[in-house]
């Protein structure tokens, strides 16, 4: 990917050069990722080194460029959820509003009420205490289908977005679609310094390996 002083492409602030493929290729790698880290660095992991906007423009096609403004607009918002609708799954911004512990939101893409710190359908006439309080086969069918698999396929929660998410292959170490970092284990925050999370657990399980051929 890197070239010689001499066959000029692109030449970032570190000195490295790239030609204009090279580059647009690694931007579109990058961005293929459901979380991005903004601002882009170089491609030579050149840490204190970002990617001039002039550069991405003038890389990118502007379908292209349309993905990268949304994706960096996207991890620029702190107040995120999603929509509990299967269906749907749009992305809301929102401010938890800590005086009224119980309220619906609408989401604006498919107009389904639900509510934000149970992540689901809107249950008129309980508290989130209340709702969580239920057993499952008094919960909506949806919810009783989505629990009971995730019990039995051990999946976790974010304990930030309170989101589901299940390891299909790699290691315990989950980064979720809201950037929160977590064991898959035990479900517990991952620290980053020391590479593993509070409660120790082992970082690799054999069976969530993929095979090497």
């Amino acid at each position: 990917m890197a070239t010689s002083s001499a066959n000029l492409g692109i030449v970032l602030d570190c000195r490295h050069g790239f030609c204009l493929a090279c580059m647009k290729n690694y931007l579109n790698s990058v961005l293929k990722d459901d979380v991005v880290d903004f601002p882009i660095k170089c491609p030579l992991r050149c840490i204190d080194v970002n990617i001039a906007e002039r550069i991405i423009e003038k890389s990118l096609t502007k379908e292209d460029l349309e993905n990268y403004y949304l994706k960096m607009t996207v991890s620029s918002i702190k107040n995120k959820i999603y929509c509990p609708n299967k269906k749907c799954s749009a992305m809301i911004d929102y401010d938890h509003d800590e005086s009224q512990p119980t309220y619906s939101l609408i989401c604006p893409m498919c107009h389904e009420s639900f509510c934000p710190l149970c992540r689901v359908s809107w249950h008129e006439d309980l508290t989130c205490e209340e709702y969580q309080a239920l057993p499952l086969h008094e919960r909506s069918p949806e919810d009783r289908e989505v629990l009971n698999l995730a019990r039995n396929e051990r999946w976790q929660r974010c304990p930030k977005c309170n989101m589901l998410v299940q390891l299909e292959t790699g290691c315990n170490h989950i980064t979720c679609r809201c950037k929160a970092e977590f064991c898959y284990v035990c479900g517990s925050d991952w620290n980053r310094e020391m590479e593993r999370c509070q409660k120790r657990c082992e970082l690799w399980d054999e069976t969530m390996l993929l095979e090497v051929k």
